[in-house]
């Protein structure tokens, strides 16, 4: 970044604290609106979540004490932040077995990565593909196979993948875009990952906030049909690798790589990322088998399984009957997810030291804290996000946005709104996560002011139709965003100019976020099944892009 670049972002910053300042200064009457809008705002124009939650935590703070004096406010503002809103969000006992759940699947993740499992996995599978179709669905099988982090799958798919897709002449492009729209549409969407104790963490304390009684894990499970973009993008990777056709950036890209013999641009962006740190230490460890993944794996599935079932028939009252539905209502899954991440993560540890030796236990403790140091980023932003959720619970936020809009617009059109919301948002910041810290405490109060009247079947339809519009709204901009995480390391991990990675993807994140409105969100907050209108939505994006293709095929034999 050059100097006038941050130049002009300090003092669009510093406007943008003043006129909120100002704002808060002169009491308006939208005071409660002030924390949302600033942690948006700042992080439009920073792209620093931390600091945008922060700001408008202090935001919130200051706007709750309000005493005339903005000097007395914002020096009390500041250490009452602290001592008392992160404070009780950090020592909350639900928040603190989120914490923990997110800091040992982080642990997880990093023993499987440095054992070399999966890279073990991919050598399992290379010997069977036999032409170019093959190696971009063994691409694509391998990214929802590796679903329990979406920055693992990017590095370990990328790089193991791509010697064999070179060899066939995939582009890198669409290599890279494979990898990347596999990531964290399956991380997001599985019932296990390192994204659910975030996930649920963040729905937790908004129903918390907005009286609802219902056990967010249950509810994230609930949403997952209504993540129409993520399931979307997975169908469609699998449609165009089907029906062999690609269009736009991508087919020139394609083109290119396929009488681009020489590949020298290849070879020296080889070169140029050799140092990465990330994509080497993949291979620091390359003698560790299929089970060194597959066993702690099947461990934490198992797991959260059995943790769900037994502290569900344990908080069973005496003479209920034990069906599948009361066992799950009375689960406790913050106990299930914690039991679960703990003893698969020292399972790991264990099959790494014992078999084939692969570390000794000093090494394996290592990793584990590593894996707990790459979680920490995650645990801040969630912090900071249930404080700000607090603030906005006390300043009624909900309350007087639901006010507004009532008159204007109802609940059906709710999620399509949020979607939108969040990909902008997204897209802005260039963080899914941050997204949704910033989204999750207007959203799902909103949609639970807005459907007073309805019963609670409807009412929770409506509010996991917006917790899958929340979701599926941050990956879409995350997906388009040249300045995310997930976009920069596939472009690492895939050895492929960013820029075209970034070109090449966004025409196709646009084709399925532009079905997800018009065949998804739109008719969801007007139907009650969300499985008629994706599978709807799954048939007409492929009828599409099967004329798409006859099209372009006569457009070629024309010429």
């Amino acid at each position: 970044m050059n100097k006038k670049t941050l130049m002009n972002k300090n003092n669009l910053l510093i406007f943008t604290i003043l006129l909120f300042t100002y704002l808060l200064i002169i009491k308006v009457n939208f005071l409660c609106l002030l924390p949302a809008l600033l942690a948006i705002l700042l992080a439009f124009i920073t792209h620093e979540v931390y600091l945008s939650l922060f700001m408008g935590l202090l935001m919130g703070v200051m706007a709750k004490l309000s005493t005339g004096h903005f000097f007395f406010d914002l020096t009390n503002g500041f250490f009452k932040t602290f001592d008392t809103y992160i404070i009780k969000a950090a020592s909350d006992k639900d928040h603190v077995f989120v914490l923990l759940f997110t800091f040992f699947i982080g642990a997880l993740v990093q023993q499987i990565r440095v054992s070399g499992g999966m890279n073990a996995i991919v050598k399992f599978l290379s010997p069977k593909i036999k032409s170019a179709k093959h190696a971009q669905l063994y691409t694509f099988f391998m990214g929802i196979i590796i679903f329990f982090d979406d920055y693992a799958n990017t590095l370990i798919v990328g790089n193991s993948m791509r010697p064999i897709t070179d060899k066939f002449k995939v582009s890198r492009e669409k290599l890279s875009f494979i990898v990347d729209a596999t990531a964290a549409p399956v991380s997001s969407l599985m019932m296990i990952s390192t994204w659910i104790g975030y996930e649920v963490g963040l729905i937790g304390e908004a129903f918390k906030h907005a009286g609802i009684e219902s056990d967010a894990y249950l509810s994230f499970v609930a949403s997952v049909p209504f993540r129409f973009y993520g399931i979307l993008m997975l169908f469609f990777i699998f449609s165009i690798i089907f029906l062999d056709f690609d269009f736009f950036t991508m087919k020139k890209a394609n083109i290119k790589s396929l009488y681009d013999k020489k590949n020298k641009e290849k070879k020296e962006l080889d070169n140029k990322n050799e140092r990465s740190q990330d994509v080497s230490d993949l291979n620091q460890h390359i003698n560790g088998t299929i089970l060194h993944a597959v066993v702690p794996l099947l461990i934490l599935i198992l797991g959260v399984l059995f943790g769900l079932y037994y502290t569900g028939v344990n908080s069973l009252a005496s003479g209920q009957k034990q069906s599948l539905q009361n066992i799950l209502s009375s689960a406790s899954s913050y106990k299930a997810l914690l039991w679960a991440s703990v003893v698969s993560s020292f399972s790991a540890m264990i099959l790494n030291i014992t078999y084939k030796k692969l570390m000794t236990l000093k090494q394996s403790i290592e990793h584990l804290i590593s894996g707990f140091t790459e979680m920490l980023p995650a645990a801040v932003i969630l912090v900071l996000a249930w404080s700000l959720g607090s603030v906005m619970k006390e300043l009624d936020t909900a309350a007087y946005v639901s006010s507004l809009l009532k008159g204007n617009i109802t609940y059906h059109y709710l999620p399509v709104l949020i979607f939108i919301t969040a990909a902008i948002t997204s897209f802005a910041t260039g963080t899914s996560w941050g997204t949704m810290a910033i989204i999750f405490p207007i959203a799902i109060p909103l949609a639970t002011e807005l459907s007073i009247g309805l019963s609670p079947e409807d009412l929770m339809l409506i509010i996991n139709a917006t917790i899958g519009s929340v979701l599926s709204g941050a990956v879409f901009g995350d997906h388009c965003s040249p300045i995310s995480d997930t976009t920069i390391l596939s472009s690492i991990a895939c050895r492929v100019n960013h820029i075209d990675h970034v070109k090449t993807q966004i025409p196709y994140a646009l084709f399925v976020g532009i079905f997800s409105i018009l065949f998804g969100y739109i008719p969801a907050g007007f139907t009650h099944s969300p499985y008629i209108t994706i599978t709807l939505s799954m048939v007409i994006m492929f009828i599409t892009l099967a004329v798409m293709r006859r099209i372009s095929k006569k457009r070629v034999d024309s010429v």
